[in-house]
């Protein structure tokens, strides 16, 4: 019945929920973990990071469709970059606190 009735959540309360990395050891547990184990997580988080810079128009072969999202790109490339910045910002702030 608690389901049904209690509030929504706050906007902020699912950002904070969801800036949270909930994929890292404790600290007290890192000195359990093998060194091999730390180096596979790392390898793990790097590989759930990498996105690619050509989209699927860009790898086919049509040029029309390269050129319309290589145009795109040049045009947002300033956004986009300053949208990552801000992204890499919070995830180091909330490491720190």
């Amino acid at each position: 019945m608690y389901q049904k009735t209690r509030p929504k959540p706050s906007s902020q309360s699912r950002h904070r929920v969801e800036s949270i990395d909930v994929t890292a050891y404790h600290p007290l547990l890192r000195s359990f973990i093998p060194d091999s184990e730390s180096q596979l997580d790392s390898f793990r988080k790097e590989v759930h990071a990498y996105r690619p810079t050509a989209t699927i128009w860009e790898i086919r072969h049509n040029k029309e469709q390269a050129a319309v999202m290589q145009k795109k790109r040049r045009m947002h490339q300033w956004s986009i970059q300053q949208t990552q910045e801000k992204e890499v910002q919070k995830r180091a702030d909330s490491k720190k606190g």
